[in-house]
């Protein structure tokens, strides 16, 4: 599990539009993380690249979110958290390219990612390329919360 923490995570998504009133073309969006473990405190640097090849301008934009998870034997119950304010980027105008990095900030106290047969505590860097008149595009790169001495322990 420790050599998990020190993994890249990344994601893609694309949107294709055919639709003359509303945009032509096609949009992708990759996102990264160098790792995916964090200590409390400590800024998450998230990569977006945004390949827009359509008519349309886009705006990426990242959230760090808490997930809860209550179990309680075939029932549960999930309570997404927004923790940060929305950072938004740079408008990516149509027929361009853009590159956003992003710095959230693992606020302090926060309980550390776990799992248990009652309650489940995991993070996740929420990626949103709004996107005019359509459905947003959207990536969550999973992050973990642990402590200084399991980050240092490889």
């Amino acid at each position: 599990m420790r050599h998990n923490l020190h993994v890249s995570v990344g994601g893609t998504v694309e949107k294709t539009f055919t639709f003359p009133s509303v945009g032509t073309g096609s949009i992708n969006m990759c996102a990264s993380v160098v790792r995916k473990g964090f200590e409390p405190g400590h800024p998450i640097e998230v990569d977006c690249f945004i390949w827009n090849e359509s008519s349309l301008d886009v705006t990426p934009r990242v959230t760090l979110y808490q997930t809860q998870v209550y179990m309680c034997g075939e029932r549960h119950k999930a309570v997404d958290v927004a923790l940060t304010e929305a950072l938004v980027g740079q408008v990516v105008k149509g027929s361009a390219e853009g590159m956003e990095s992003f710095l959230l900030v693992i606020p302090d106290g926060l309980p550390l990612s776990f799992k248990s047969g009652l309650i489940t505590v995991k993070y996740f860097a929420h990626l949103t390329l709004d996107i005019p008149y359509a459905i947003d595009l959207h990536i969550n790169l999973p992050i973990v919360i642990t402590t200084k001495g399991a980050l240092e322990a490889i």
